[in-house]
């Protein structure tokens, strides 16, 4: 299991050297209860405003998303591909899309960054491209459905979606199926 560490403020202490080394050390950061969605994290918050919100999609699921730009702007979903979790999107990318009026929604998908961890372990690249998965891995189209579920609890009923690797074969996957929660335009993907 891979904990996290947060460093603590560092200060020299009353108490001596061996407090203030206390006071650097890193500190271990309590492992969240299983399915539950994660507390926001300070040092994870978007620069230069913008919300970040835990989706909940149903009993088991719930998404991660930061939503930034203006709130009547044109929607547009970022998704990232495999391995990657919503602050891969620079930010000077981001706020270009903000600048020009988009309302920006990024995403982290399923297994990624502070969204829900599926129960089955994560297809591999291999698996996914070839569709040949084991009884209970999850599917491009479920994670699709997880946009799509995230948009509906959002209100969102058009949105631009912009994806690369993993990212796009979801985005191609949602805009096949525009009964699934929301209309789709890709102005730009790329998978493989």
């Amino acid at each position: 299991m891979t904990r996290r560490f947060r460093a603590p403020a560092v200060g020299r202490s009353r108490s001596g050297d061996d407090a203030a080394a206390t006071a650097r050390a890193p500190q271990p950061v309590p492992p969240p209860v299983p399915g539950a969605p994660p507390e926001p994290d300070p040092l994870l918050e978007p620069e230069g405003g913008g919300e970040e919100r835990i989706i909940r999609l149903d009993e088991e699921r719930f998404i991660c998303a930061r939503l930034e730009g203006p709130p009547d702007g044109p929607p547009l979903v970022l998704i990232t591909g495999l391995g990657f979790d919503l602050t891969t999107w620079p930010l000077s990318f981001v706020r270009g899309l903000t600048r020009h009026g988009h309302r920006v929604i990024r995403l982290d998908n399923r297994d990624e960054g502070r969204s829900f961890r599926a129960s089955s372990a994560p297809p591999t690249a291999r698996q996914l491209l070839s569709g040949t998965l084991p009884e209970g891995q999850y599917t491009v189209e479920d994670m699709s459905q997880d946009v799509a579920d995230a948009l509906r609890e959002l209100g969102v009923q058009r949105a631009d979606v912009m994806g690369f690797s993993l990212g796009g074969m979801i985005a191609q996957s949602l805009a096949g199926q525009p009964g699934r929660g929301a209309a789709v335009d890709l102005p730009v993907l790329h998978h493989g």
